[in-house]
């Protein structure tokens, strides 16, 4: 099984996603952020489940899974998965 790895990018996404669920509904920006976390970990035990990021036009070696209306943006490597960012759909994929 693969180990999930957080860049500080990555995890700052997710701090900012809790926040600002957080302002109108503590107790959802709990449950959100723990499914978010849970939909994550299923690249352990299956890293091609998202896409290819050439599919959007980003020349890097990453993918892209989808949760709810966020793209998760990771690499898969030989020992873990380096999640490096967490975007909304509507924000720039510039990476």
């Amino acid at each position: 099984m693969l180990i999930i790895k957080y860049t500080k990018r990555a995890k700052t996404d997710l701090d900012k996603i809790f926040y600002s669920i957080f302002q109108d509904k503590q107790l959802a920006a709990i449950e959100y952020v723990n499914k978010m976390r849970e939909f994550i970990r299923l690249l352990q035990t299956n890293p091609s489940l998202g896409f290819d990021c050439k599919k959007k036009n980003i020349y890097k070696n990453c993918r892209i899974l989808v949760f709810d209306s966020y793209s998760i943006y990771y690499t898969v490597y030989e020992n873990f998965i380096r999640i490096s960012k967490i975007l909304n759909s509507k924000q720039n994929t510039k990476l």
